[in-house]
């Protein structure tokens, strides 16, 4: 089970700002027979334009895992998240619709692999996992 939510930020009474978080959930992932594999991510953006901060990072990572999953990469899932978080980082620095260096996004991303999470993050955004207690 997998849910979000997320309320946009006020400025005053009248006039709300734009809902600068992102969530996604890329399943089903390419990954080798018999297993299953999906990759959640949250963004929290955060400026004037950490909006498309959020929704830019959040692509840039799904898209970077998405076409590493393959060799030797595949075999070093934490490493592929290092990569495709610094990819990101370097991508947004580069492009030209938003100040960069005004607005921008923490990010935190999983990659369930089975039973097994790949945890990464940037910024002060965390993952927390749950579990259902057992009846004993």
């Amino acid at each position: 089970m997998c849910g979000t939510y997320s309320c946009h930020g006020q400025k005053s009474a009248s006039k709300p700002k734009a809902n600068q978080d992102r969530a996604l959930v890329a399943h089903p992932m390419r990954c080798a027979p018999g297993q299953r594999q999906a990759l959640f991510m949250v963004c929290d953006g955060h400026g004037s334009k950490g909006e498309f901060a959020s929704e830019f990072v959040a692509r840039s990572v799904v898209g970077q895992v998405e076409e590493q999953l393959t060799g030797a990469a595949y075999d070093a899932p934490g490493e592929l998240l290092r990569r495709a978080f610094l990819d990101a980082h370097a991508k947004i620095k580069r492009q030209r619709a938003f100040d960069a260096m005004r607005s921008g996004t923490t990010a935190v991303a999983v990659l369930m692999r089975d039973r097994t999470l790949h945890v990464a993050n940037t910024g002060d955004s965390r993952a927390v996992v749950a579990r259902r207690a057992r009846d004993d």
